[in-house]
């Protein structure tokens, strides 16, 4: 269907399964523009070719895959796009629904076509739900829990001429489904007192009886499937690891079945098909390449300066320890790292490091307070985190003192990086891919919607708020870094725009501090869509974390 260098990202299908649409970037930078495939393959369809490349932020078609409507975001705003004869053999020139200069994304549109939703930010109705009529653009209705709750749609009833949409919103403190109607005003919260945490509504059954959810505490996830007429929910009892979000993904299927990507520590992810009634495995219809014999993680707690308790996931060789051991942060920050298959951790083990992956505060699932804890002072309670988690690790015997490196990719790399810096004391080494180095050219180099993102989280732009930005930049600590640094970042990259990377080298280099770059072809999501690049970059850290702890220090061989 697609043979793309650097590969395909962000992609929807119509639900005929007709036709994928893309983003058509150039070498991962994820600046391009949409375009429409046959799903059996044929001619491709650039959907805006007299636009400039831009940030895709929103896409979705309706039931009958006739309607299409995308965010796209630049120097001077969003603007929504809507494209009524999506699936026809010539699609006309899009019309502009809404341009404004603050963010607004497409998430779903009613299965008629007749409104289009959109999620939006400002001050008073915080992050909202506003419902565009197709023709005018028109708001015909928004839907608002205040200024510090978060509303975001899933999907709209599949019934044809239901307005009814599926949401979710955090005004109780986590994420927690409901449906509204934008026609009729009506708001019902689905009634799941049984249930804490953060609950995800997943799909809904094609006949609107059912509703299926995802209730994530702790990192570990259950599967439930609820009646909204009668409002009850029960629990399915599908195989350990992970099926919702965050590394999986479920679904109804035929009557009776369930279909899901499903995941755990030893096995990669692969197509099975569950009983719908009890969530046990029918069979598995598409299996995952074969792989080494492999760890399994185990979910461990540990206090962090202030008292809070925070989760993390811990595979150790086969052997007595102490071992070396990798400190890692996940990226995000807003995401939760469950119980899945990670190739990265396994190689680790493979060489006889144990590996704690942390979700610290910024981390989603654990509640709106830990997930907005770093808003306006990022990279302190992260750090802290990280160095509870290695504080815990040599209480524990695990780990050996001295031998502890941070890594982490993406907003994990910036946390490698910070942490080198605020806490030097505490690591043999650090590697970063990918990584946040200096905020100030996230705000200015960056593509759009990541400097709107940067500037929402360290609570205004470098002009007003220049003392936050250098506090919480890695730049900003370079000359207290003690141990080695290995950083791998992508020349292409407009989330993490290399002119970070690049004054955070000089300003090492520049202070005698040891530190290697190594560049590659590509963009951030080429860290996803590429797997030979993430072999490549494992090499890589296997060989410097090997040379550091053997107290090559200084003799960094490439830069």
């Amino acid at each position: 269907m697609t043979d793309r260098p650097h590969g395909t990202f962000v992609a929807t299908s119509s639900q005929d399964g007709r036709f994928v649409f893309y983003l058509d970037d150039a070498a991962g930078n994820e600046l391009g523009h949409v375009v429409r495939v046959p799903f059996e393959g044929g001619r491709t369809i650039d959907l805006t070719p007299d636009l400039a490349p831009y940030a895709l932020v929103g896409i979705a078609l309706n039931a009958t895959g006739d309607r299409l409507a995308i965010t796209i975001a630049n120097a001077d705003g969003s603007r929504v796009l809507v494209f009524e004869d999506a699936s026809s053999e010539a699609v006309a020139s899009p019309q502009v629904l809404d341009d404004r200069q603050s963010a607004v994304i497409v998430e779903a549109i009613s299965a008629g076509g007749s409104l289009v939703i959109c999620s939006a930010t400002d001050p008073t109705r915080g992050m909202h739900l506003q419902a565009l009529d197709w023709d005018s653009g028109a708001v015909r209705a928004f839907l608002s829990d205040g200024a510090e709750a978060e509303l975001n749609a899933v999907m709209w009833s599949p019934l044809l001429h239901d307005s009814r949409l599926l949401a979710t919103s955090t005004r109780s403190g986590f994420r927690r489904p409901l449906i509204w109607d934008p026609v009729t005003g009506k708001r019902e919260d689905l009634a799941l007192d049984d249930l804490p945490g953060e609950v995800l509504p997943l799909d809904w059954a094609s006949d609107g009886d059912e509703i299926l959810l995802v209730q994530t505490v702790r990192a570990i996830q259950e599967i439930h499937v609820h009646d909204p007429t009668s409002r009850t929910t029960r629990l399915l009892q599908t195989p350990r690891g992970t099926l919702g979000s965050w590394g999986g993904g479920i679904a109804f299927g035929r009557p009776g079945e369930l279909v899901a990507i499903w995941q755990d520590s030893t096995n990669p992810p692969q197509l099975v098909a569950l009983d719908a009634r009890t969530g046990g495995l029918r069979e598995v219809l598409i299996s995952s390449s074969p792989v080494p014999e492999s760890q399994s993680w185990s979910s461990v707690s540990f206090p962090s300066v202030d008292g809070e308790m925070i989760q993390a996931w811990l595979v150790t060789p086969a052997a007595e320890p102490p071992f070396p051991t990798i400190v890692h942060a996940h990226g995000g920050p807003d995401g939760c790292v469950t119980e899945t298959f990670s190739a990265e951790s396994q190689a680790w083990v493979d060489h006889g490091y144990a590996f704690l992956t942390i979700n610290y505060r910024g981390s989603t699932t654990f509640g709106r307070n830990f997930e907005h804890k770093i808003y306006g002072s990022p990279g302190y309670w992260e750090v802290e985190d990280l160095a509870a988690g290695r504080r815990w690790l040599i209480a524990e015997g695990i780990a050996e003192p001295d031998a502890v490196l941070v890594a982490g990719t993406s907003y994990g790399g910036y946390l490698a990086l910070q942490a080198l810096g605020t806490r030097p004391e505490l690591w043999a080494g650090g590697i970063a891919v990918a990584p946040i180095a200096d905020w100030i050219c996230q705000a200015e180099d960056a593509s759009a919607p990541i400097q709107d993102w940067t500037r929402a989280l360290l609570g205004g732009d470098p002009a007003t708020r220049r003392d936050q930005y250098v506090s919480s930049s890695p730049i900003g600590h370079a000359e207290a870094v003690r141990a080695p640094v290995l950083i791998i970042a992508g020349r292409s990259d407009t989330t993490v725009p290399a002119s970070g990377v690049e004054r955070y080298e000089a300003r090492m280099r520049s202070m005698g501090r040891p530190i290697e770059v190594r560049w590659f072809d590509g963009g951030h999501v080429s860290l996803v869509t590429r797997p030979d690049l993430l072999i490549e970059h494992q090499g890589w850290a296997l060989e410097f974390a090997t040379r550091v702890l053997a107290g090559d220090n200084h003799g960094l061989p490439r830069t």
